[in-house]
């Protein structure tokens, strides 16, 4: 690691958000301290154990002790003194200036992401450091581009735009309107979907009911029910008369036709505009309540 540990060994050169907090195990000046929701109160931060930072703790203190803390805070190193002469202390080597910091272990720092990843502030000079630990991003538009990995719970209100390799993990809730996915082998949740321009392999996969509205322009397209649940609706659209639209029965269900027979899929003739309706009666069979065009069950 090229930064040295702050904890106890700094001095708060600027501190925002002063406050006064019970902690509920021993805490050192410097340390980043985190939401104890069993004791309502503060514990130290710990990546390792996936307990992300709250605040900064601004003094030392025995646990049950209430002690002053704050939001943000620049924080310096203690100078060194020799026969009487003061010397800056470096806390960070110089190709780590403007780096940003990650929790790390019992509320102190690292410079790599660590378990958890969450970014508690930067490094500004050799002998300063800038924390800011508890950060929400709500109400904003947020747009990120490269390589973004979201994991554990999130919720991502308004307005997103995410454009490269993305990888959400975890329970991902995303509100506020329709969404929107081009680009192939998409799995869609629930609600009212679109899907815009096919290319070859553009396939779908629907894992709860919804609508879906296929351009079947480039390539035949097949699009994969749900599991069967009784009740559970799904309405496809083929919106281009070039290519025709196969809707195709999770592994295990089964798609009933007129005469009652139970069949794999159903294929719509090459029609703009054809759609079917279908509804689950139980855990496996899906039955057909309204069609537009000419379908053929195989």
């Amino acid at each position: 690691m090229a930064i040295t540990s702050i904890v106890g060994k700094t001095r708060f050169k600027s501190a925002m958000g002063k406050c006064r907090v019970p902690v509920y195990s021993a805490v050192t000046q410097g340390a980043l301290i985190a939401v104890d929701v069993s004791n309502n109160g503060w514990i130290l931060a710990d990546a390792s154990t996936s307990i992300p930072a709250t605040l900064i703790a601004m003094q030392a203190g025995a646990a049950g002790d209430t002690i002053w803390a704050c939001v943000a805070a620049v924080v310096e190193a203690m100078d060194t003194e020799t026969s009487g002469v003061f010397t800056a202390t470096n806390i960070a080597a110089a190709a780590d200036v403007t780096k940003p910091l990650y929790v790390g272990e019992s509320g102190d720092l690292l410079l790599t992401a660590g378990t958890i990843g969450q970014v508690v502030g930067n490094i500004l000079s050799r002998t300063e450091f800038f924390l800011c630990p508890n950060t929400w991003l709500t109400g904003v538009n947020l747009s990120a581009s490269g390589t973004l990995a979201v994991t554990g719970n999130s919720t991502l209100g308004g307005t997103l735009a995410v454009t490269g390799a993305t990888t959400l993990t975890g329970a991902v809730a995303m509100n506020g309107g329709g969404t929107v996915a081009s680009g192939k082998n998409v799995t869609f949740a629930k609600g009212s979907v679109i899907e815009t321009t096919q290319t070859a392999a553009d396939d779908a996969t629907l894992t709860a009911g919804g609508s879906v509205l296929v351009d079947t322009s480039a390539k035949d397209i097949s699009i994969t029910l749900p599991a069967a649940v009784a009740g559970l609706a799904v309405t496809a659209v083929c919106s281009s008369a070039t290519k025709q639209l196969t809707v195709v029965a999770a592994s295990g269900d089964k798609l009933i036709n007129a005469s009652g027979a139970a069949k794999d899929n159903t294929k719509g003739n090459a029609a703009a505009y054809n759609n079917i309706s279908l509804m689950a009666v139980d855990g496996t069979n899906w039955i057909t309540t309204g069609y537009q065009g000419t379908w053929t069950y195989a």
